[in-house]
């Protein structure tokens, strides 16, 4: 069975006979779905933009704190467009709903990271120490840990 999508635009026609005057009158219907095609799932280059883009806008040395919630996700969301330059369109919603579905992830799995860091067994390198906070990730989680080049870029900051 196929699926229509919600995305199509639907047109009825309906004809009815006006009584009394013998002429057909045509009524027309339309239903419009969004015109707005979805972009579809994220890429790791979009996350990694994302990061990015957050980074960039959280550490502005002009602007720093002093702006508003709204003003800040414009500001990610117009820094993202600008490293992305191709590619499916985000709008701030989907920037900001990402960012707080990705950041959760990446916390948890930073948290893991940093308790091996600062305690690494003997012999331990940066891959070593990575692989370890992997494992650690896939002991307690369902899934793999996706977001390793956002990750990457987020690391060594702050926040």
């Amino acid at each position: 069975m196929k699926k229509s999508s919600p995305n199509r635009h639907l047109k009825i026609s309906i004809t009815k006979k006006n009584k009394g005057k013998g002429k057909a009158v045509e009524t027309v219907v339309e239903t419009k779905g969004s015109s707005k095609a979805k972009p579809g799932p994220w890429t790791k280059l979009e996350e990694e933009a994302l990061a990015i883009a957050f980074v960039n806008s959280s550490t502005c040395p002009i602007v720093g704190n002093n702006q508003t919630g709204s003003s800040f996700w414009k500001a990610i969301t117009e820094r993202f467009k600008g490293i992305m330059k191709q590619g499916p369109m985000r709008d701030l919603d989907s920037v900001s709903g990402k960012w707080r579905k990705m950041s959760k992830a990446i916390n948890t799995f930073s948290g893991y990271y940093n308790q091996i860091y600062t305690n690494p067994p003997s012999g331990s390198n940066d891959e070593n120490i990575l692989n370890l906070a992997l494992a650690k990730w896939d002991s307690k989680n369902s899934m793999p840990f996706q977001h390793l080049r956002a990750w990457n870029v987020l690391k060594k900051e702050n926040k």
